[in-house]
């Protein structure tokens, strides 16, 4: 499908990426127009980074990236899993407004950002996961090039081949994209994997986290039920968060890589780069906890009709070597899962940092969030 005409509202976000555009229309003469950089974490929770109050999260890009830019903390997910979270990013449309999930269909006459951006001369890309539609191709919503990943059970990816993470083929690809166009106004989605399940870090990941004796009265009680139900399982709560921290880790180097690089092509001064998460964190899969029998038959008979391999099965009687248990995702002081509607699942961190962005509107960003959602 190919990029369709502006016909519905904006969202916060959209509004935000498009402010400078608009603001400039009147001006003599404009300036340039930024360049965008839109980073998705997927399932990442509210507590994961250090900056939102980890005592154990490695993230120094992200931190430094928070506190040098804008942070929007009244932002809500139009969605709490997945598909319907990312169809508001792209549309500003609220997800029940769909027929049918767009995942399975698309966004049909909904307008999208990219579609915006590429109307205004930008070079649009999409690496990473997609989850929005059943064309991952050039031109689908004006996008010019997408690098979307075959959808792997659970909607992750598999351990890549590099020792950098199941993720770093995305930055590597983003970092191809970007300095292909450096000379254009570029707008680039690059949506993770991590920390969707399966969570399953290399060695190389897991020692390069180091040790992790997990002292639980630093986590409130709702983190610390999480942790009740991995030990009721068998498990060890300090390597489980471990592996799940050492992936967080591997993405918050690449966005550093990344970061760098745009300094490195002289584009700091003209980019605005955006870090958000799809919605909170999923629940640990404790054994007994997940999906019946009768719906894994389903699913599976699904993905068999539409040609993907089939669901991967945990060896859930090892508790040492069961993945499931390292979906330790942290909300800070929200309750609730991924899926329930409860506030934890729709309350996301959204970031900005751009070096060039308007003081004034820096300071009015959050309460104008927040008045948004009154």
């Amino acid at each position: 499908m190919k990029h369709l005409p502006p016909r519905r509202g904006l969202s916060l976000l959209t509004t935000l990426i498009l402010t400078p555009l608009v603001a400039s229309a009147a001006a003599e003469p404009p300036p340039p127009k930024p360049n965008i950089v839109f980073l998705f974490a997927d399932d990442l929770g509210w507590g994961d980074l250090r900056f939102y109050g980890h005592p154990y999260a490695q993230t120094p890009h992200l931190d430094k990236l928070a506190a040098e830019g804008t942070r929007f903390t009244q932002c809500y997910a139009t969605g709490v899993t997945c598909c319907p979270s990312r169809t508001g990013f792209m549309t500003s449309q609220f997800p029940a407004r769909f027929a049918k999930y767009p995942a399975d269909a698309d966004f049909g006459d909904r307008v999208t950002i990219t579609a915006l951006l590429k109307q205004q001369g930008y070079a649009t890309g999409h690496f990473g996961k997609w989850h929005i539609g059943p064309d991952p191709s050039a031109g689908t919503y004006g996008i010019d090039a997408i690098g979307a990943d075959p959808e792997e059970p659970g909607g992750g990816r598999k351990a890549s081949a590099t020792e950098r993470g199941r993720d770093a083929h995305l930055y590597d690809e983003t970092v191809r994209f970007i300095e292909s166009h450096k000379d254009q106004p570029f707008f680039v989605n690059v949506w993770n994997h991590i920390p969707h399940a399966p969570v399953n870090p290399s060695q190389t990941l897991l020692d390069a986290f180091g040790p992790l004796q997990v002292d639980e009265s630093k986590f409130p009680p709702q983190m610390r039920e999480t942790f009740a139900r991995c030990k009721s399982a068998g498990g060890d709560v300090s390597e489980h968060l471990r592996a799940y921290l050492a992936e967080i880790r591997s993405i918050d180097a690449e966005i550093g890589r990344l970061l760098q690089r745009l300094d490195e092509l002289g584009l700091r001064e003209k980019t605005i780069v955006v870090f958000s998460s799809d919605q909170g964190p999923a629940d640990i899969l404790t054994p007994g906890t997940g999906p019946s029998e009768k719906a894994v038959a389903k699913k599976q008979q699904k993905r068999k009709n539409q040609g993907k391999p089939p669901l991967i099965a945990t060896d859930e009687s090892n508790p040492a070597t069961n993945i499931r248990l390292n979906a330790m995702g942290h909300s800070g002081p929200f309750r609730g899962g991924k899926h329930p509607d409860l506030v934890k699942r729709l309350s996301v961190r959204l970031e900005a940092w751009k070096a060039t962005l308007p003081t004034a509107y820096a300071k009015t960003a959050s309460s104008d969030a927040e008045n948004e959602l009154q």
